[in-house]
């Protein structure tokens, strides 16, 4: 009867872990992580910012989450060191723009989490040499919800976690997702998760050109991120300095050119939908797909690309 009984609740809480992580383990992983990556280093690795990520260690795990965050490190160690760096990221964060003490700690804690909801999704979904269907990606872009509906049944962490798990994919210009919603709208610490989770997906990518490449991905469209943490991330990154070696090799030209015309075509498209249907669903689609070409137009010629692929 008791057996029958555990198996009605749900599976989070019928299941214990022995030897788990604890907040306490998590942040000595983050500071092992720091010695290994430069970056992380120099992002963390402040006696303010140091402090700012012990500070975690007092926080205790509800047992579901510690089940799932113990299953990540130990099963899916690159999502595992992803939510480790954007600790470290979000500690560096804290102290470069003067949080308060208690913002810092929902800041590094909704770091840890932001990534839970994708231990619901098909891992299949989440291989990145993967050309994702539509279908496909509904369920990977629905990770923030499931990642907030699963802090809400089963943590009892402050409102401001989920919001920031929710929204950590968004953009202050509304061209994040799941919900295009816009910096009007977004708290002051969504926004900043939304920064560390895209810079420690770059760090922990590795390769050569880790300042370039974050900085590429913070400044291409100025109105993505909010500037003080933009400011704070690649004057500190800046240290890094050139590493002599580039991002990319071959010829930029023949590479960029087909792609370039690819999205003018797909404007023309998108104008002609417009043009031909002036109200209705499939007016609304072709509106969503122009301005978000226009977006990528915008970041393209910020970079210079089209004079070097005259």
């Amino acid at each position: 009867k008791m057996l029958k009984r555990r198996l009605q609740k749900p599976l989070e809480i019928s299941l214990d872990v022995g030897d788990g992580v604890s907040l306490e383990s998590i942040v000595d992983d983050c500071f092992t992580l720091m010695k290994e990556v430069p970056a992380l280093e120099l992002l963390g690795g402040s006696s303010s910012a140091k402090a700012t990520l012990k500070n975690a260690r007092s926080i205790q795990l509800p047992a579901p989450l510690k089940l799932l965050l113990t299953s990540a490190r130990e099963h899916k160690k690159q999502n595992y060191a992803v939510s480790l760096a954007s600790m470290i990221t979000c500690s560096g964060l804290a102290c470069g723009i003067g949080l308060t003490d208690r913002d810092a700690s929902l800041l590094i804690l909704s770091a840890l989490v932001h990534d839970i909801g994708e231990m619901y999704i098909n891992p299949e979904y989440l291989d990145g040499s993967r050309q994702l269907q539509p279908a496909e990606w509904k369920h990977v872009a629905s990770h923030p919800c499931v990642g907030q509906a699963f802090l809400k049944e089963f943590a009892t962490f402050s409102p401001v976690v989920a919001d920031c798990v929710q929204h950590h994919h968004e953009r202050l210009d509304g061209s994040g997702y799941p919900f295009q919603t816009s910096g009007e709208t977004m708290t002051p610490l969504s926004k900043l998760i939304s920064v560390a989770d895209s810079v420690s997906a770059i760090i922990m990518c590795g390769g050569p050109g880790v300042f370039e490449r974050v900085d590429v991905a913070l400044r291409i469209v100025p109105e993505e991120f909010p500037r003080p943490a933009v400011s704070f991330v690649t004057k500190t990154l800046g240290r890094l300095g050139s590493d002599g070696a580039p991002a990319t090799d071959g010829s930029y030209a023949e590479r960029v050119l087909p792609t370039l015309q690819q999205l003018r075509s797909a404007r023309i498209q998108a104008e002609t939908l417009i043009n031909a249907n002036k109200n209705g669903p499939v007016a609304n689609v072709g509106q969503f797909a122009w301005n978000a070409l226009r977006n990528i137009d915008k970041s393209l010629r910020a970079t210079g690309v089209y004079e070097f692929s005259q």
